[in-house]
């Protein structure tokens, strides 16, 4: 599963709020925007999309789904359920978060465009 992570070039994030019909479903698929912390835990920088679904749900009942495909080779599907928390660009938490595990080696990323 972390070979399919850490290789993929797009993943997939879902959310859905605690009462209504939908779900949302982004594709992802910036280079060093997500990042494997802990046996347990992951982390991206999201960017702006058409909508803040995502964020918003985040913050109503924090439920969130990774999920990456391989498109090439067997037929793999791994898929990450769990909490999340937002934490907005200027904050003292993002400062820290971006110096710790994007900053070094992202290429052409800017973390202030995420």
């Amino acid at each position: 599963a972390e070979k399919l992570i850490k290789e993929s070039k797009m993943f997939f994030v879902s959310s859905a709020p605690k009462h209504g019909k939908f779900i949302n479903l982004s594709p992802k698929g910036l280079d060093a925007t997500l990042k494997i912390t802990g046996e347990r835990q992951v982390m991206y920088l999201d960017s702006h999309g058409s909508g803040c679904e995502t964020l918003s749900h985040i913050r109503e009942n924090g439920r969130i789904c990774l999920m990456w495909c391989a498109f090439k080779g067997d037929p793999c599907i791994v898929r990450i359920h769990g909490m999340g928390r937002a934490v907005l660009q200027g904050t003292p938490d993002f400062n820290a978060i971006v110096k710790k595990h994007f900053s070094e080696g992202t290429g052409p990323l800017d973390p202030k465009k995420c």
